[in-house]
């Protein structure tokens, strides 16, 4: 199976011991099914599946085989088929969380197939389940046939996984990229905090197309666990808000709330439980792509007992960031402010520390000068608008939109970077927020402005 122009017939013939059934609609074949007779031309895209049955044996596992025929895709191609089409779109269409049913995930390129896996599907995220492209969640388990895919999704680095999402977010007509954009972005600054790679797809859903979406990495145990060579059941993950009866509250958020954070002895002890470059990391990324959904429910917090036992950050969900100039860094330096407010607090306590503070805008200034330029960001955002771009009309026709909206969009992204200065609005707002002198000021940020 695979990609192909077109130019030539394309013939599939299958053999098994036994006699074999198939499908051409994406179905689970059954015994009722078609009877494979030999070789078949195979005119137009389309999902078969297929089964051997033999005399006084178990049929076979079902076979899924995607073909797409004259597509011209410039995207790789994804595919999902489900096994029970009446109780997966009775949980895909009114998005229903918690449930899981049995499927199949398939990525293929012009270069032929990547990975086949038998999965797991499932509804992932909160807003997007009522938009017309919605988040899924891909779990392998052994009850389905695999526990663990073993493929170079991404490109180096993990290439185990037992879970992906497959996204398709909340910006999804406007300009498609931003969660993308400030993933990117935050793993080409910082290998502190734990981000998560992605690709671009076009996705096909029980043989019919779906639009662009983003296979991606998930924010899990084993994610942290594949990153940090270690066990997942060493691997603890929480979820802001924290409970105050959580380990996490009491040794970190706790102890800097009751203790003085200038000495430089709980200073010390503190930065033994919690790694204070991801928590600086973390803090600046965020408020640099001015995330306005800094919510209880996108932060989540990982150790294991396995490396240095130290709490880290973890970053995701990045839809609506880069719209609102005043949303950048009060979100989180801002002590008042509700959202995230732990966070804050804790940011705030140990804003007391002076070689916190020389950390903090060290770090800042670094990461203007350099991943966070306003070049670099342009850049980025130039790269990916290229990289969907050839797919993007057919996506957009799909919600009732245009390519031109779209491109707008792009442009309007762009702008906002380039009318703010987006740089010298960082170092403007972190000064305004953090109370900073004139001369502080100039002495870590001189150069930039």
């Amino acid at each position: 199976d695979g990609v192909y122009d077109g130019s030539e017939p394309v013939v599939l013939d299958l053999e098994a011991a036994g006699t074999v059934y198939y499908t051409f609609d994406a179905t689970v074949p059954t015994v009722s099914s078609m009877l494979w007779a030999g070789p078949t031309e195979i005119p137009a895209s389309c999902v078969i599946r297929a089964m051997a049955v033999e005399r006084n044996a178990l049929p076979s596992r079902t076979l899924t085989l995607n073909y797409y025929i004259g597509e011209n895709f410039s995207l790789p191609v994804l595919s999902l088929v489900s096994d029970d089409k009446v109780a997966f779109y009775g949980m895909y269409t009114p998005g229903w969380k918690g449930l899981e049913w049995s499927g199949s995930i398939s990525l293929h390129d012009e270069n032929g197939r990547i990975f086949s896996a038998p999965c797991g599907i499932g509804m992932h995220g909160d807003t997007s389940l009522v938009l017309p492209k919605k988040n899924l969640s891909i779990r392998f388990r052994g009850c389905y046939g695999l526990d663990e895919l073993d493929c170079d999704i991404f490109g180096g680095g993990v290439t185990s996984f037992t879970s992906l999402v497959v996204r398709a977010g909340q910006d999804q007509s406007a300009t498609i990229i931003r969660n993308e954009l400030c993933e990117n972005l935050a793993l080409s600054a910082s290998n502190h905090i734990i981000g998560l790679r992605n690709l671009y797809c076009v996705m096909f859903l029980d043989g019919n197309y779906s639009g662009i979406y983003a296979l991606s990495e998930k924010p899990n145990e084993q994610h942290y666990a594949n990153l940090a060579g270690v066990s997942r059941n060493s691997v603890v993950t929480v979820d802001t808000e924290v409970p105050r009866t959580n380990d996490l509250y009491l040794d970190v958020f706790d102890f800097c709330e009751k203790n003085d954070m200038s000495d430089p002895e709980n200073f010390a002890h503190i930065q033994t439980l919690l790694d204070i470059d991801s928590l600086i990391d973390w803090v600046f990324i965020e408020g640099f792509c001015a995330n306005r959904d800094l919510t209880y429910g996108n932060l989540r917090f990982c150790r294991s007992w396995e490396d240095d036992g130290r709490w880290r950050f973890m970053f995701y969900d990045l839809d609506a960031t880069f719209s609102e100039a005043t949303a950048n860094h009060a979100i989180l330096l801002h002590r008042n402010n509700v959202q995230c407010v732990q966070v804050s607090y804790l940011f705030n306590d140990l804003w007391r520390n002076p070689d916190f503070q020389d950390r903090f805008l060290s770090r800042a200034a670094e990461l203007l000068r350099g991943p966070l330029s306003n070049e670099s960001v342009l850049a980025e955002i130039d790269r990916l608008a290229e990289l969907i771009d050839p797919e993007v009309a057919r996506d957009q026709a799909r919600l009732g939109r245009n390519y031109s909206s779209w491109k707008a969009n792009v442009e309007s992204l762009k702008d906002f970077i380039i009318r703010n200065d987006w740089v010298r609005h960082n170092i403007a707002t972190v000064c305004r927020e953090l109370h900073l002198s004139s001369d502080v000021r100039a002495y870590y940020f001189g150069d930039l402005e």
